[in-house]
């Protein structure tokens, strides 16, 4: 689910070609991409990028530059933060493009000036109520977890989150949980896809080598002593072998702490587990 302002442009306007030049213009001084953003004097290219706030955002910002169009996306529990980033930007382009309507896919033809009005936190907050109960509902007829992906990390929804949110204004509770997740300040367990080495399947997995991570939702887990001598185990072990080091911080991710002098004891425990899919 998501929501699209498309502006139809002859050229992009300069202040799109720096990050810190978008900041300045929308006054953000915590605005962040994905993707590397074109130097200085460099035409933006066509193509896609996503913006977000640091420490603020719960999803990106996806901008698309495309004949003769600038479309700013909004993703399901977006927050408030990152509809009204969306809006500014939609304004300022537009402004600079000269165009006197842009495109909403809910609003229709809206000039520029109504775009704050239409796109209101009580807009957003809907939209937040409306992300909630299609997850919640995926998730209760057996599809979760269902994956949110996030600016940092993707966070997962499934019959454990569900439950522990609370009856009163539960979306709002999974937003700050989606918003947590995205800004806990350790790293995430480096993540790779590899081929099955009995099937054509692609199959997800991290290395967990002992340090404290974010252990992602992924299939299987990357384990050994250092990384040159691992194997593999299922991923749905790593909270077991990790006992009271393992803080779940989602329906299946969660913080591992450092393990320091019984890494090689929980190595070992863990080779009963191993497997080769």
């Amino acid at each position: 689910m998501s929501e699209t302002i498309a502006i139809a442009i002859t050229t992009v306007p300069d202040f799109i070609g720096t990050l810190d030049a978008i900041s300045a213009a929308l006054h953000v001084n915590d605005l962040r991409s994905l993707e590397d953003v074109p130097a200085p004097g460099t035409p933006w290219p066509d193509g896609i990028r996503h913006l977000y706030r640091y420490g603020v955002s719960t999803r990106t910002t996806e901008i698309t530059c495309s004949d003769g169009e600038f479309a700013i996306r909004m993703f399901s529990m977006a927050s408030r933060e990152d509809v009204a980033l969306a809006v500014a930007l939609a304004e300022y382009v537009a402004e600079h493009a000269g165009a006197a309507t842009v495109s909403s896919e809910l609003g229709g033809d809206l000039p520029p000036t109504e775009l704050a009005a239409f796109y209101s936190p009580e807009w957003a907050d809907r939209m937040i109520e409306s992300g909630y109960a299609v997850l919640s509902e995926m998730v209760r007829r057996g599809e979760g977890p269902m994956q949110v992906p996030g600016p940092r990390r993707s966070f997962f929804v499934g019959p454990r989150v569900l439950l522990q949110l609370p009856p009163e204004r539960p979306e709002q509770r999974l937003l700050d949980a989606i918003r947590h997740v995205q800004w806990i300040p350790i790293r995430t367990a480096g993540t790779f896809e590899a081929k099955s080495a009995t099937s054509d399947k692609d199959i997800r997995l991290a290395m967990w080598l002992g340090e404290e991570v974010v252990f992602p939702g992924v299939e299987y887990a990357c384990i050994g002593l250092d990384g040159t001598n691992v194997f593999l185990i299922p991923a749905s072990r790593v909270a077991e072998l990790a006992g009271e080091r393992w803080t779940p911080i989602d329906e299946v991710q969660g913080i591992v702490g450092d393990c320091g002098d019984d890494w090689p004891a929980i190595v070992e425990a863990a080779r009963k587990y191993a497997t080769k899919p």
